[in-house]
């Protein structure tokens, strides 16, 4: 347990002696900002209601920000390593290849539930400092957050599944992006399977919000959301342990 332990601070270290993953979250904090500053200039076309802000911040989150994070980040601990031999040295460690993928996607899921933190805190304190307590549930903030974080999992487990089959970060990147908009492409242009795809669960935090809760789509959401994750990332660790590094 030590070991991994260990191992997991290392590939935390690795994220933060990169520049680009220092500055995501400042500029992510940076746009949210500027947002604001945006929406209370007179006649502005941001169209954005301060009190909902934590609400409007989580879905940027599921369905832009943490993708884009949670590819970029397999990308570069996994094909990035192959790619530039840095992996070896992992392995050379007394690890199992399991045990060394389980590190990075801790390192990887804890980076990206970082940047929901920042949104969640940033947000509510522009809320509740623009409209005060009277036009912000601290609760269904949370709990809209708690169940937003779902959606991390399956974006982690696919980005490692295609970081684990390519040699290359850039290559492993794009494909992770193509296949993201690639399936929700395909829920918007066949809605009947819409249902069926994970994609259409990036909002789940949403269902947290309101009076009542549409228990049985939360359900179905949170079922289909483990799902997913259950099955790219078994894909993703018969690859790894597979493959020749």
């Amino acid at each position: 347990m030590k070991s991994i332990k260990n191992n997991v601070k290392n590939e935390f270290l690795k994220i933060g002696a990169m520049t680009k993953y220092r500055l995501f979250p400042i500029l992510f904090v940076a746009l949210l900002i500027i947002v604001t500053v945006v929406s209370n200039i007179p006649g502005n076309v941001v169209g954005l209601t301060l009190a909902n802000f934590p609400f409007t911040v989580l879905s940027w989150l599921g369905y832009l920000i943490a993708p884009v994070a949670a590819f970029m980040l397999a990308s570069d601990l996994l094909a990035g390593e192959v790619e530039t031999g840095q992996i070896r040295i992992a392995l050379a460690m007394p690890l199992s290849r399991i045990k060394i993928l389980f590190s990075k996607i801790v390192a990887i899921i804890g980076y990206v539930l970082v940047l929901y933190l920042l949104g969640f805190v940033t947000s509510s304190i522009i809320s509740i400092a623009f409209t005060g307590f009277s036009g912000f549930s601290i609760l269904s903030a949370v709990s809209a957050y708690v169940l937003g974080i779902l959606p991390v999992l399956v974006l982690v487990a696919m980005a490692v599944m295609v970081a684990t089959s390519v040699k290359s970060s850039t290559s492993s990147f794009a494909l992770c992006l193509c296949l993201y908009v690639g399936v929700m492409l395909l829920g918007w242009v066949f809605s009947s399977f819409s249902p069926m795809l994970f994609t259409s669960y990036m909002g789940i935090g949403s269902m947290a919000i309101g009076t009542s809760i549409p228990v049985v789509s939360l359900l179905t959401g949170i079922g289909i959301l483990l799902g997913y994750s259950v099955i790219f990332l078994s894909v993703g660790s018969l690859q790894f342990e597979r493959k020749e590094l």
